[in-house]
């Protein structure tokens, strides 16, 4: 199929508009967003199929329920791949899970992260896993196999700071090395 030529300049702007926006989407935490900072927790740190990237674990990404606020039949009616919303508490200089709900909270009230349901255990096991979307940061080879090497030790955290957007997106500003 042939296109008048006075077409071809309108969809080539209109695709770079949309890969714009595409590019903005993803940055705006970054530039708009509140820092956050979590402790990581250990998970294996590089996947060699996939590249140099650290893979992280956050004490969120498991939440037993007994342990934050939550309305029961709300968390009972998640799904897998449902979206939900992790309240935050500062706790010292990091963060943690306050409360978990369908509904998206006022940000004015507390911080909040955007969730994805990755898992619900069981019924009877109140346990539900998370995904935020900073549960990997890629990095060149040489630091991947530091980190991979720190992750071991276990006199040495790493730390995550996030920046937060107001509609609960999260990305990773960097990761700190505490020992």
């Amino acid at each position: 199929m042939k296109y008048p030529k006075a077409l071809l300049f309108p969809m080539i702007l209109f695709q770079l508009g949309i890969l714009a926006f595409m590019v903005f989407n993803a940055m705006r935490p970054l530039q708009t967003g509140v820092p956050i900072t979590f402790k990581t927790q250990p998970v294996d740190p590089r996947d060699l199929m996939r590249g140099n990237y650290v893979r992280l674990g956050y004490p969120f990404s498991e939440i037993k329920l007994h342990e934050i606020e939550h309305n029961l039949q709300e968390v009972k009616a998640f799904k897998e791949g449902d979206v939900g919303y992790l309240w935050l508490q500062p706790d010292g200089i990091y963060h943690k899970s306050y409360k978990l709900s369908k509904a998206q909270p006022n940000e004015k009230d507390f911080p909040f992260l955007k969730v994805y349901i990755t898992d619900i255990l069981s019924e009877y096991s109140n346990i539900i896993r998370l995904k935020a979307g900073i549960e990997s940061y890629y990095t060149d080879k040489e630091n991947a196999l530091a980190l991979e090497t720190m992750r071991r030790d276990e006199e040495i955290t790493i730390n995550v700071e996030v920046m937060l957007a107001p509609h609960g997106v999260a990305r990773i500003k960097e990761l700190q090395v505490v020992k």
